[in-house]
């Protein structure tokens, strides 16, 4: 036998009819293997990195609910609402424009309108006319009144902002 006789045998290959056989299949199919495991490990640390964001914006959005909340509870429980009350609620939804959307941040300010109306019957002065109690008391009322409309959609409009579905 001479040297350019001798028939080269490879792994993996049928030597009568030249079929791969399943070590080449195995190595050709591993390639696509781990470029879908690649593939599904960064979806996956997408979703991670997704759910850390609304977890990040979970607690920064929470700490204005509970603001809003607060300040609410107190000017209606108390019938009265204190520069300190507006410096709390100012101070706890600063930044609303960048956590909420322009109609949240609306609703804040409007709801911020609804509480300065209570603002200004929180005393009587000494030297007023006859009747004007009354009136001041009908326009309190009615700001009360409107309070608790908000206060009961405080929940209803903060919801979709504190969900955290997965």
């Amino acid at each position: 036998m001479d040297l350019y006789s001798f028939q080269i045998i490879t792994l993996g290959t049928d030597a009568a009819n030249g079929q791969a056989t399943w070590p080449q299949y195995l190595t050709a199919l591993l390639t696509p293997l781990v470029a879908a495991l690649g593939i599904w490990i960064a979806f996956n640390q997408w979703k991670t990195a997704r759910m850390k964001l609304k977890l990040d914006l979970f607690d920064k959005r929470v700490a204005v609910y509970e603001t809003v909340v607060r300040v609410v509870r107190e000017t209606v429980l108390e019938v009265h609402f204190t520069d300190e009350m507006l410096s709390d609620y100012v101070e706890g939804i600063a930044g609303t424009r960048w956590l909420y959307d322009e109609k949240m941040k609306d609703y804040l300010i409007e709801l911020v309108d609804s509480l300065g109306r209570i603002r200004p019957f929180n005393g009587l002065p000494d030297n007023a006319p006859e009747g004007f109690a009354s009136e001041i008391e009908m326009r309190e009322l009615e700001a009360l009144a409107m309070l608790e409309v908000h206060w009961d959609k405080l929940d209803e409009k903060f919801a979709p902002y504190l969900s955290l579905g997965h």
